[in-house]
């Protein structure tokens, strides 16, 4: 899977993004009918920063598998959210930092 993760602010009336990441991982889910959405985390691993990070990717995922640009997700819900958090209107623009 690949995690997004935004850093969002307000500024005179607008949705600022300053800064974010996407991040692939290896999540291991274990069934569990007491957990919210039936499953529970059982271990994620996530790929170091600098030095090591491609050769991490290509060996935790296979040629079909590793995640690459194409497979981000839109940022709209995410978006969304941070409007409602800040009490922005919901057409608010989004700005960089």
């Amino acid at each position: 899977m690949t995690t997004s993760c935004r850093e969002y602010g307000e500024r005179k009336g607008a949705l600022v993004e300053c800064s974010g990441d996407e991040v692939p991982q290896v999540v291991r889910l274990a069934r569990d009918p007491g957990a919210r959405d039936g499953y529970r985390v059982v271990s994620r691993e996530e790929a170091p920063d600098g030095a090591g990070n491609a050769q991490w990717v290509e060996d935790h995922f296979s040629l079909f598998g590793e995640p690459g640009p194409a497979d981000r997700a839109p940022s709209t819900e995410l978006e969304a959210d941070a409007r409602r958090h800040f009490g922005l209107p919901a057409d608010a623009p989004v700005r960089d930092c």
